[in-house]
Order: C-alpha cells, then structure tokens, then sequence
C-alpha cells in the first residue's frame, strides 16, 4: 500500500458529497496492478467511542470503497480508543486514537458508552498501544498493539507488545 491519500478532514468541510475532495486525491489515482491505497485522516467515519463518526464522510469514503476495488483501508484518530470495523463497502475503518494522551472512557461496568458494540465493529478496546501495518502480495496485516497499561482506563487487560487485535485485509481488486 504505498499509496496513502490523506487528510480526509479538509474536503469533507469543502466538498460536496460526490465529488472527491482536493486534499485527499482520487482512489481511481491508483491504477491495475499497483498496490492498494488507504485514507487517513483525523476524524473516523464510523466510531462508537467518544466521537461519534461522521455521517458526510461515511458517505464519502463508502461512495470510494463502492466504486474502488483497490481502496481498502482508512485509519483515522480523534476518539481515545481502538476500533477495528467489519468491511464496510469493502473498506476497513480503524480509529487508534491510543497514542498516549488521557484515553476515553464511559462510567459503564465495559467503559464504553454502550456495551454492547455497533454491528459493524470488527473489534474495539480502551488501551494505549499502536498500530502496526504490515504490506504483503496477499494484503495488509494489521496488528494493534498494547502499550502503557492504565488500569483505571482500560477495557482489557494485556502487557506491553503483546497483539491486542490482528487482522489481515485482503487486497484489493
């Protein structure tokens, strides 16, 4: 995947909703044979954390995934927690806004705000750690990855460098 189009944020607020923002660039830029492509931006799509995600981009990067075959990753931030989405128009959705600052949690026994998750959530934690991806012929590995317990935050309980999350999202057509 070395073609990442970023920063989604800036052409929501300037676009309309069918039209590709300027910032981002095109998915269709990314031609048969080359490897897929992938957004990031600040604010998720879909998120069940403290921000919810937003619809208009929903939108957009749904519209991107229905018509792109090689589009097939978005990460993003902004909620203080780790959220992985099931294929949604065959993009997959991470939030890892668990960089390090204070993480977000809910006064709930599960420390989400509704326990029980959203069906388009593949997997979601309350952790600090990082995301690592790995690009390969058969599609990109996913691994979330646990840092810097915080008891009175966490969602689960893991060691540092210990994989809190994996996924492989398969390439792109």
């Amino acid at each position: 995947m070395d073609h990442l189009l970023g920063d989604h944020d800036r052409g929501v607020r300037r676009h309309e909703l069918d039209a590709p923002p300027a910032a981002l660039g095109h998915p269709a830029d990314v031609v048969a044979g080359q490897p897929d492509a992938g957004t990031a931006g600040h604010r998720p799509a879909y998120s069940s954390g403290e921000h919810d995600g937003k619809g208009q981009l929903r939108a957009i990067l749904d519209g991107f995934g229905e018509r792109f075959g090689k589009y097939v990753l978005n990460l993003s931030a902004h909620s203080h927690n780790y959220e992985r989405t099931k294929p949604q128009a065959h993009v997959v959705h991470v939030t890892a806004g668990i960089g390090g600052g204070p993480l977000a949690t809910a006064p709930t026994a599960c420390k989400w705000a509704d326990c029980k998750a959203p069906p388009w959530v593949a997997f979601r934690a309350i952790h600090h750690g990082f995301v690592k991806l790995t690009v390969r012929a058969e599609g990109i590995t996913l691994e979330a990855v646990c840092a810097g317990a915080s008891p009175a935050e966490d969602s689960l309980r893991c060691s540092d460098g210990e994989v809190m999350d994996h996924a492989l999202i398969a390439a792109g057509g």
